[in-house]
C-alpha cells in the first residue's frame, strides 16, 4: 500500500507534490480549484510544466496522485442547470487531469432527491460517460458514500450499475472510503467481517476496480448515514481494521490516502509514519482472502 494524505495547492499546484515528499508520502490527493467555487480555471503551459516537474523530481508517477473534484459536483442534481454545471464542472477537471498527467479524479456519485436511486444511477452513468468522450487518459473513479439524505453510491450494487450503464470502460474504477463504508452500514471494524465485505466488494465489483482508498476512522457509528471523518484509532472503526488493511495483499500497491482531521499548521507526517509502524509490527500476517 503506498500510503499518503490529501495535500493543499494553496500558492500553486507544484507545491502539493513538494510539500508530500517533504513528509515522505507514497501517494497524495489534491483539488485542481478552490472546492467550493464553480469557477473552472483553465491552466496555464507554466502550471502545467512546474506540476509537472514538480512530481518528476518528488518521483510521483502519475499513478502515486489524485484529484478529487469539486464538493460542489452533483451529476445527478434533480435542477437541470445544477446538473449541467456538475457535468461540466466534472469534465473540466477531468480536462485537467488529463494536462496535468494525474492518472485518477474521485467524484461522489452525488443525490437524485425524489427522482429517486434508479434515475439517478442513470444520470450518474450518463455523465461519467460524457467525461470519458470528451478526455484521453484519465481515470474516473466514484467514490462510496455513506448514504446521507438520498445520495446514492453507498451499496456495492449501486456502485456496479453505474458501471455496468457507463458500459463497463475500462477507465472507471473506485475509491473506496473506509469511514463512508462503516458509516453506510458494512461491517468493518473486525478484521474477519471486514474479509467478509472486501469479498462481498469483489464478487459484487470486481477487485480489479479498485484503484484508490481514502483511510479515514469515522466519528459516527456504523450505520449512521453520517460523513464525520476522525483520525485513525479514535473513531468508531478503531485500530484493528486498519492494522489489516495496511497489511492486506489485495491492498498492495494500491495508493491510500488520510483524509482525517488535522490542526492548524500541522502536516500528515505522524499519522502516515504511524500507519507505517502498524505494517512493520504485522510480521508473519496472513489474509484470510482466498
Amino acid at each position: 500500500m503506498k500510503l499518503g494524505a490529501h495535500q493543499s495547492i494553496a500558492g500553486g499546484l507544484h507545491l502539493a507534490p513538494e510539500r508530500a515528499r517533504a513528509i515522505g508520502l507514497d501517494s497524495f490527493q489534491m483539488f485542481t480549484k478552490a472546492p467550493q467555487s464553480w469557477q473552472e480555471p483553465d491552466l496555464t503551459g507554466v502550471q502545467i510544466e512546474k506540476f509537472t516537474s514538480a512530481c518528476i523530481r518528488s518521483n510521483y508517477l502519475p499513478g502515486h496522485v489524485a484529484v478529487h473534484a469539486s464538493y460542489l459536483v452533483n451529476v445527478c442534481s434533480a435542477n437541470e442547470l445544477t446538473r449541467h454545471r456538475a457535468i461540466n464542472a466534472l469534465v473540466r477537471d477531468a480536462r485537467r487531469c488529463d494536462d496535468l498527467k494525474v492518472a485518477y479524479l474521485v467524484f461522489h456519485p452525488g443525490s437524485p432527491g425524489k427522482m429517486g436511486a434508479d434515475t439517478g444511477i442513470s444520470l450518474v452513468a450518463n455523465a461519467i460517460v460524457d467525461v470519458l468522450q470528451q478526455t484521453q487518459k484519465v481515470t474516473i473513479l466514484i467514490e462510496n458514500t455513506a448514504g446521507t439524505g438520498q445520495s446514492i453510491g453507498h451499496t456495492f450494487e449501486q456502485i456496479a450499475d453505474i458501471i455496468h450503464r457507463a458500459g463497463n470502460h475500462h477507465r472507471i474504477g473506485i475509491c473506496f472510503d473506509t469511514a463512508h463504508a462503516f458509516a453506510a452500514g458494512y461491517a468493518i471494524e473486525h478484521p474477519a467481517d471486514a474479509q467478509s465485505v472486501f469479498d462481498d466488494f469483489d464478487r459484487i465489483i470486481g477487485m480489479a476496480r479498485l484503484h484508490w482508498i481514502h483511510l479515514n476512522d469515522s466519528r459516527t457509528g456504523r450505520g449512521s448515514r453520517v460523513d464525520r471523518h476522525e483520525i485513525i484509532g479514535k473513531g468508531k472503526i478503531g485500530t484493528p481494521f486498519f492494522k489489516w488493511l495496511v497489511n492486506a495483499p489485495f491492498a498492495k500497491g494500491i495508493p491510500a490516502t488520510l483524509e482525517t482531521p488535522l490542526e492548524k499548521n500541522s502536516t500528515y507526517e505522524k499519522d502516515v509514519n504511524a500507519l507505517r509502524k502498524l505494517q512493520s509490527r504485522a510480521r508473519g500476517f496472513k489474509s484470510e482472502r482466498k
